[in-house]
């Protein structure tokens, strides 16, 4: 899709990964729980199927369905894309006024591309940038993050 995040190739690749890190989590319930809870599935996001997560028959069908994935077709588009012209590329100059402006307050450049881990049901995130000062503890400090501003998404007023 124009614009894609390219999490589905990330998931691709390391879906033996992804298989092994989901198995912990439903096999290792810290709370032990009998088919679902808040220290392994449920979070506030999928609060409404609650009812229906159980943990054990998940941990079954992973055991089933194995941890390799085939291709088996094409995934046709279903907005147009554009392939980009000559000399052209994602346009961010809304981030880079923002780190500008973020430096010349006395920030400095921060931490980049750091993955952070949130808890076992949200999984991790990668904010932009990560501020820390000397009193903080690796888990701790500011977390920034911009959306992307490319001229065909957020960056194109009718997009937005």
């Amino acid at each position: 899709m124009p614009g894609g995040s390219g999490l589905l190739d990330q998931i691709s690749e390391r879906f033996e990964e992804i298989v092994q890190a989901a198995s912990e989590i439903l096999a290792d319930c810290p709370s032990a729980c009998t088919s679902s809870c808040i220290d392994c599935l449920q979070s506030f996001r999928n609060t409404y199927y609650h009812k229906h997560l159980d943990r054990n028959v998940a941990l079954e069908r992973i055991h089933s369905w194995g941890t390799k994935l085939a291709f088996a077709h094409d995934i046709p588009a279903k907005q147009p894309s554009q392939e980009p012209t000559e000399g052209t590329r994602p346009v961010n100059a809304d981030e880079q006024r923002l780190w500008q402006l973020l430096r010349a307050a006395g920030f400095g450049d921060g931490i980049r591309g750091e993955q952070l881990r949130l808890s076992v049901a949200l999984g991790t995130t990668i904010p932009d940038v990560i501020f820390r000062a000397d009193h903080h503890d690796q888990g701790e400090g500011v977390c920034i993050y911009l959306d992307g501003l490319s001229g065909h998404l957020h960056g194109n007023p009718q997009t937005a």
